[in-house]
């Protein structure tokens, strides 16, 4: 299992992005990172015009679990930009645990509805899950791809700042 896992997270995010938005879309091929800023200004929805469509559940459970991993991070040494070893390690450790937390979140909620309504929910600046899952290390493809199965629309939306969830 660990095996499977370990080569799933190193597949080609490219393939997902190509798949995702298309060959002529903005992702490129480049990948996953923190976002991209949008070159085309009618995937500026707002909030109002995006329909939730109606389901069970905390909607934001999914999001609060990222946004926790995210604001929960080690931060690196001022003076040298970068991790301490023992910091390091708590930084993998976290984001096994986020990523397992995904999964079993999932896992626990079948009901299309409410997995649609968790992806689709948007915290500050309007970020989706999708977003916060793509600024944090490594997503492994799984994930991500579990994501984009819940609401394949929201690859498509920016945040505040304009910025796509892929790219």
């Amino acid at each position: 299992k660990k095996q499977h896992t370990q080569a799933t997270s190193q597949k080609s995010m490219a393939d997902l992005v190509g798949r995702t938005i298309g060959a002529g879309g903005r992702g490129g091929g480049r990948g996953v990172a923190s976002s991209m800023r949008s070159s085309n200004n009618s995937n500026n929805n707002n909030n109002a015009s995006r329909q939730m469509p109606s389901g069970g559940g905390d909607v934001s459970a999914l999001y609060n679990l990222v946004e926790s991993a995210m604001f929960n991070m080690p931060q690196p040494d001022p003076t040298t930009n970068e991790l301490r070893p023992a910091e390091l390690g708590r930084m993998r450790e976290m984001l096994q645990q986020t990523w397992e937390g995904i999964r079993e979140w999932l896992a626990a909620h079948p009901n299309r509805g409410d997995r649609q309504n968790a992806a689709m929910h948007q915290g500050q600046f309007l970020t989706t899950t999708l977003h916060m899952v793509c600024k944090l290390t490594d997503p492994p493809v799984d994930v991500v791809e579990m994501l984009i199965d819940c609401s394949e629309e929201t690859v498509t939306w920016p945040d505040s700042n304009g910025w796509l969830p892929l790219h």
